[in-house]
């Protein structure tokens, strides 16, 4: 059986496995009341095997002259939703 669970909290780390523990309930959709149905307790490991690629990637620059200063706007849609405060660091090569 395979469930779709919406609004899980993303890990407050970017390391490639962590352990989490698992709450079951359902939504009473006449009430609106919640009902707590089970708890895992002991710890499930997850590990992240693939990272998920960006949709897509563009760098448009202001010049296009040869050996003039220019500024580079870069564009980046990603699969994903981005988590709330997440960071992207942009390394350029060095001449």
């Amino acid at each position: 059986m395979v469930r779709l669970v919406n609004a899980v909290q993303n890990p407050p780390s970017t390391k490639p496995s962590d352990s989490l523990i698992i709450h079951t309930g359902l939504r009473d959709a006449a009430t609106g009341v919640n009902y707590f149905v089970d708890r895992h307790t002991k710890l499930v490991t997850v590990t992240a095997n693939k990272p998920n690629r960006f949709s897509s990637i563009t760098i448009t620059r202001s010049e296009v002259v040869v050996s003039s200063v220019t500024d580079l706007k870069v564009c980046i849609v990603p699969s994903n939703d981005v988590p709330a405060n997440s960071r992207l660091s942009i390394v350029f090569p060095e001449d």
